[in-house]
């Protein structure tokens, strides 16, 4: 495996990039060419777990810039004038954000207090790179390839993952 070091890929182009093969991409051809055709055509929508994750993610990850993408939406009460006024303001101010609930929010909060409450966890996210791209030829198929790591640090890869219920 050879890394390709001038790649183009950014955290803002890696999802929609087609140049380069993803392990997603590669599961979608295992079922047929048709069905990866249709899903490079027709990107399925995030599912409302999928959302809370990412959301998740960055807030433990990239905490700097979680405020960058994401708006807490207060509850407004839209059956009166003033909260529709409200609302529309907090819309047009957060258009370009992802918008998400207080409790939301503070749940996201909690998780990620948990996390670094946590001394190897928080030993292990430190003094690394979050969200690192990296790319590679596969010589064999003759196909560059990329992955995303949530975390780089001194060789190792760590991968962070939520989940509902975490018991055994």
């Amino acid at each position: 495996m050879n890394l390709l070091k001038n790649h183009n890929l950014t955290y803002n182009n890696y999802y929609n990039d087609t140049e380069y093969v993803s392990n997603s991409m590669l599961n979608h051809i295992s079922i047929s060419p048709e069905y990866f055709r249709f899903r490079q055509d027709n990107p399925q929508p995030a599912t409302a777990a999928m959302k809370l994750g990412s959301a998740i993610h960055m807030n433990i990850l990239q905490p700097g810039e979680f405020l960058k993408h994401y708006a807490i939406s207060p509850k407004f009460d839209k059956r009166t004038k003033k909260g529709k006024e409200d609302f529309a303001e907090f819309t047009k101010k957060n258009m370009f954000k992802n918008v998400i609930s207080e409790s939301d929010y503070e749940l996201i909060t909690e998780i990620s207090l948990r996390v670094f409450r946590d001394k190897m966890t928080k030993t292990l996210l430190q003094q690394g790179e979050p969200e690192k791209i990296i790319a590679w030829e596969n010589e064999h198929y003759n196909v560059n390839c990329k992955g995303m790591l949530d975390y780089y640090r001194d060789g190792m890869i760590i991968d962070l993952k939520t989940t509902q219920d975490a018991s055994y």
